[in-house]
C-alpha cells in the first residue's frame, strides 16, 4: 500500500476502484488491515482517493488516523502540489483531482 492508483495498475489483483465497486467490500477490515502496517502515508493516500470517489464514510475513517508531515500520491512521480486536507502531494494537474481544501 506505499502507492495508491485510483484504478487497477498493472500487476495488480485488485486496484482502489474496483475494491470500492465491490458489494462485499468491508471497510473496517481495510482500516484495521492499515493500522497494521504502522505507516501513516496509507491513511492519506486511501482518504485522499476515497474522498475523491464521494466515499465519505471511508474518507473519514482515514482523516481521523492522519500523521503529522506530508507524503506523496505516489512516491515514483514528482508530486507538487499539496492537499493539505490530507497532508498529500500529488502530481500537478493530476486527472480527475476536485480538491477540497
Amino acid at each position: 500500500m506505499s502507492s495508491f492508483d485510483a484504478e487497477k495498475r498493472p500487476g495488480e489483483k485488485c486496484g482502489l476502484g474496483t475494491y470500492l465497486g465491490r458489494a462485499d467490500r468491508d471497510d473496517a477490515s481495510l482500516i484495521d488491515y492499515a493500522e497494521t502496517l504502522g505507516n501513516g502515508a496509507v491513511f492519506k493516500r486511501l482518504g485522499f482517493l476515497a474522498e475523491q470517489r464521494d466515499e465519505l464514510p471511508l474518507a473519514d475513517e482515514c482523516r481521523g488516523r492522519l500523521t503529522n508531515g506530508y507524503a506523496k500520491l505516489d512516491p515514483s512521480l514528482p508530486c507538487s502540489q499539496p492537499v493539505h486536507r490530507w497532508r498529500l502531494r500529488i502530481p500537478p494537474h493530476w486527472p480527475g483531482t476536485t480538491l477540497r481544501d
